[in-house]
């Protein structure tokens, strides 16, 4: 009886179909070398440049650190940000890794990632939807925040955002690695646990 019950396993387990990794939208997420295909933020102050800092300390890749000065008076900047295309009516999961180093982060500083859809190609237009993934706030060590959307059925485009906040007067430099937005193959199964 064994040997049959086996071979029933071994059966239905060949013809489950396997499951593909799901494809990241972006250009350049990891930060390899440089900041390539990201539009830099760069006004009031702020700054973005390559770090040699990576989640994973992978030799030769790196990822964005980002700076907002005590004297800058737009408190909730993006370091940087991407346009991807969409397909409407697609679920989405989005995100990244984020580093916000002790030493250069007050308190109640946060970072995060969020989303803008929008119905125009080329992230043109008034946005359609904006969600935030969750707020960072843990000191010297690599968080991954992330969240899904669903495109609405007229969606041609998404902007993913590297934000940050500080409080007024003080200074925040941070770092964003990993960023991702990923098609969903069903929405069933939107919460990552495949």
């Amino acid at each position: 009886m064994r040997p049959i019950v086996a071979l029933i396993i071994a059966a239905g387990a060949a013809l489950t179909p396997a499951v593909a990794p799901a494809q990241n939208l972006l250009l350049n997420p990891g930060f390899d070398s440089n900041l390539a295909d990201w539009d830099l933020f760069e006004a009031f102050g702020v700054t973005a440049a390559w770090n040699a800092a990576d989640e994973h300390a992978a030799p030769g890749s790196g990822s964005l650190r980002g700076n907002l000065p005590a004297s800058g008076t737009f408190r909730i900047p993006i370091y940087a940000s991407q346009c991807v295309a969409v397909q409407g009516g697609t679920s989405y999961r989005f995100g990244g890794s984020v580093l916000l180093p002790a030493a250069t982060s007050p308190d109640n500083a946060y970072a995060t990632v969020f989303a803008n859809l929008y119905a125009e190609a080329a992230c043109s237009g008034n946005s359609s939807a904006h969600l935030a993934a969750p707020n960072v706030t843990l000191r010297d060590t690599w968080v991954r925040t992330q969240d899904t959307l669903v495109a609405a059925a007229t969606d041609r485009s998404l902007r993913i955002h590297l934000r940050v906040f500080a409080p007024t007067g003080t200074e925040l430099s941070s770092n964003f690695d990993n960023v991702f937005v990923e098609a969903l193959a069903d929405a069933l199964f939107s919460d990552g646990f495949e």
